[in-house]
C-alpha cells in the first residue's frame, strides 16, 4: 500500500483552497462547472439548504484537479465534508489508504444493494463496506447529431465507423465539421474507447482496458481500432486542440458540426441551450456499439472527519443524494439517468429512456475507463493515445506503446 503522500505526489498536487468553514457549512469539492452541470447541482444544494445547513461550494476545473485539491486538503488536516469522485478502482484505493468513511448504516437501512445495478454497487463497495454515494449513471458512448444538418444533407446517424468515414466527406463539402472533438487527452481517450468498442467489440474492449491483456493491447484488432481512430482526425476542425468538452458541444448546438461522440453529460448542455431531443439533435449509441453501453458513475465520497457536526452533515447529504425524487430532478438537468433503479422514466427524453431500458439488462453494461484504470496507469494510457492522435506514429507502434505503458505502470 502506497502512503497518501506518495499518491499526492503522483497527482502533482493542486494548490490548496481556503480553510474549512464553521461547522454548519458543508464544503463540497467537485468539478461540475458547466452551465448544465451547475443547474443540476443546484437541485442538491437547494435540498440541503432547505434542511437548514449551508453549502460551501468549491468548484474546480477538471476531475484531475478537483481530486488533487481534495487530497491536498485531507493531507493538510482540513478535509471537505464531501468530494466528487469516480466509482471504481481509484475510489477503492482511497479506502485502502484509510482516508474515507463508510456509509454502511444508511446503505443497509435503505437497502441500496437491491436498488442499484451491480455495475454501480460493485464499484462503490470495498471489503463489504460502502464507501461512496452514487449520483449519476452516465452512458459514455453516445453519438450526438445536429438534426438540421442531417436533414439538410439527407443523412442518418452511421451504424459503423466505416459508414461515418464514407459520409464525412459529404458533410465537409457542405461546409460543416463532420466530427466535433475537443483536443484534450481525456476527450481523445473517450473517443478512442468508443472506436475500440465499435471496431473490436465488447470482448476486446474489456480485455484491453479492464483485464489489461497484452494480447488484446497489441494484437491486430487493436491496430485496426487505432487505424480507424486516426482516420477520424481528418474530419475534425483546426481549433480542436485544448478545447473543453462544453465548448466543443456548442459546435453542435450552433449548427457548425454534424456529430459529436461524448457521454450523456453533454445533453445537459444541449438542454441548457434550449435544444429539444429528436427535434434539434439526435442521440444514438456510437457506431458499432451493438447494444453495449460504457458505464460511468460520479459519486460523492466522505473523508474521515473529526467533528460530529461534519459527520452528521455527511449523512444528511448522503440521504439527499439517494432520494429518488432528487435523483430524478438532478438527472433531468444533468443528462444522466438515476443510479437508483425504479425511478419513474416518464419525464425523461427518449435518449435517457433508452439508457434506462439498457441498464435494466446488466449484460449490456461495460465498465468505463475510470472504473478500471486509475493513477499512473490511466495517465500512461491517455499519454499514448494523445501522442498517437497528435503525432505521426504508426498504429502498430502505438499498439505496442499501449501494451508497454500498461505493463510498466502496473506496479
Amino acid at each position: 500500500m502506497r502512503p497518501l503522500r506518495y499518491t499526492l505526489f503522483l497527482l502533482l498536487l493542486w494548490p490548496l483552497y481556503g480553510l474549512a468553514s464553521p461547522a454548519d457549512k458543508a464544503e463540497v469539492i467537485h468539478w461540475w462547472i458547466s452551465a448544465g452541470e451547475s443547474r443540476a447541482l443546484n437541485v442538491i444544494v437547494d435540498a440541503f439548504e432547505e434542511k437548514g445547513y449551508r453549502w460551501l461550494d468549491t468548484p474546480v476545473e477538471t476531475s484531475f484537479h478537483a481530486k488533487s485539491a481534495a487530497l491536498s486538503r485531507i493531507l493538510d488536516g482540513h478535509p471537505p465534508v464531501m468530494m466528487q469522485w469516480h466509482a471504481g478502482i481509484s475510489l477503492k484505493n482511497l479506502w485502502n489508504e484509510g482516508i474515507l468513511r463508510d456509509i454502511d448504516h444508511l446503505a443497509q437501512q435503505q437497502n441500496w444493494q437491491q436498488k442499484l445495478p451491480d455495475a454501480i454497487w460493485n464499484n462503490i463497495s470495498v471489503d463489504d463496506h460502502i464507501v461512496a454515494v452514487p449520483v449519476t449513471l452516465h452512458v459514455g458512448n453516445w453519438l450526438w447529431g445536429n438534426r438540421q444538418i442531417l436533414d439538410e444533407l439527407g443523412l442518418s446517424p452511421p451504424q459503423s465507423w466505416d459508414g461515418f468515414l464514407k459520409m464525412a466527406p459529404k458533410i465537409a463539402e457542405a461546409g460543416y465539421i463532420p466530427l466535433a472533438v475537443g483536443g484534450q487527452a481525456w476527450q481523445e481517450r473517450s473517443l478512442f474507447m468508443t472506436v475500440l468498442l465499435g471496431t473490436g467489440g465488447p470482448k476486446l474492449f474489456q480485455e484491453a482496458f479492464t483485464d489489461h491483456k497484452e494480447s488484446a493491447l497489441s494484437g491486430p484488432a487493436m491496430i485496426k481500432a487505432l487505424e480507424t481512430f486516426k482516420k477520424l482526425k481528418a474530419f475534425t476542425d483546426k481549433d480542436s486542440p485544448g478545447r473543453s468538452w462544453s465548448d466543443t458541444a456548442s459546435l453542435v448546438t450552433e449548427k457548425k458540426a454534424a456529430f459529436m461522440v461524448m457521454g450523456d453529460w453533454v445533453k445537459g448542455e444541449f438542454l441548457q441551450a434550449g435544444l429539444v431531443p429528436d427535434k434539434d439533435f439526435t442521440c444514438t449509441l456510437s457506431p458499432g456499439s451493438h447494444g453495449k453501453i460504457i458505464t460511468i458513475s460520479d459519486v460523492f465520497a466522505m473523508a474521515r472527519v473529526s467533528e460530529e457536526t461534519d459527520r452528521h452533515m455527511q449523512t444528511v447529504l448522503a440521504e439527499i443524494l439517494m432520494d429518488p425524487d432528487i435523483q430524478q430532478k438532478f438527472s433531468l438537468h444533468k443528462g444522466s439517468i438515476p443510479p437508483l433503479q425504479g425511478v419513474d422514466p416518464s419525464p425523461f427524453d427518449t435518449c435517457a429512456q433508452l439508457a434506462m431500458e439498457m441498464v435494466s439488462k446488466p449484460a449490456t453494461m461495460l465498465p468505463g475507463f475510470n472504473m478500471s484504470n486509475s493513477g499512473i496507469m490511466a495517465s500512461a494510457i491517455m499519454a499514448v493515445i494523445h501522442s498517437f492522435w497528435e503525432g505521426e506514429d504508426s498504429p502498430h507502434n502505438a499498439a505496442k506503446a499501449l501494451a508497454q505503458a500498461i505493463r510498466e505502470s502496473d506496479i
